[in-house]
């Protein structure tokens, strides 16, 4: 996952790919909030989670129960 705190000044972003079942990125999922509201403390946490629901999203795209638009 990737973070940023420079894209939007007060607002921290974490980000991560979506990928096809060539390891092709074909999207992303991210959670934006207030900095104030996702400190460092919770930035690892929630990287951890958005990563996840990319992994899930890309195993049902290399499963084919979902196709890329």
């Amino acid at each position: 996952y990737v973070v940023a705190r420079s894209f939007q000044v007060g607002r921290t972003s974490v980000a991560a790919a979506i990928t096809d079942p060539s390891g092709h990125p074909v999207g992303g999922v991210s959670v934006a909030a207030d900095t104030d509201r996702l400190p460092p403390t919770r930035v690892h946490r929630t990287g951890v989670e958005v990563a996840a629901a990319a992994v899930a999203i890309s195993g049902r795209l290399r499963d084919g129960r979902v196709s890329p638009r």
